[in-house]
């Protein structure tokens, strides 16, 4: 159970960004990042579940005391068990991946980030 660091490959500057946070293990959550004017944008994760869910999360207030867990454009909670994509369809002031405490995993998140106008 650890808190796994963001980092952004090719910068974060400019209209587009990619977070990355990888070798997620059972019990893990990734790094809150501030999304700032990203307000479009999917999430795709790869790598072995072994029985894990991940959630997407998102918050507004600072303290992330007011944490949910985010939505695709289908109104469907992102709870991905398998790899895959979804779109994120809130834009919250922060965002994050939480793996569920199950079995051993190894898991990359990426979430593609999108200032659209």
């Amino acid at each position: 159970m650890a808190e796994i660091t963001v980092t952004f490959p090719e910068g974060r500057a400019g209209s587009r960004a990619t977070a990355l946070w990888e070798t997620m293990d059972g019990g893990d959550t990734g790094e809150w990042i501030e999304l700032l004017d990203f307000n479009d944008n999917t999430v795709t994760v790869s790598g072995t579940f072994d029985s894990n869910t991940l959630t997407m999360q998102g918050a507004n207030l600072a303290d992330k005391s007011d944490a949910f867990t985010l939505t695709d454009n289908n109104g469907l909670s992102i709870a991905l068990t398998a790899a895959g994509g979804k779109l994120i369809a809130e834009a919250p002031r922060y965002i994050r991946p939480s793996l569920g405490a199950g079995a051993s995993s190894d898991i990359d998140v990426a979430v593609e980030l999108r200032k659209v106008r």
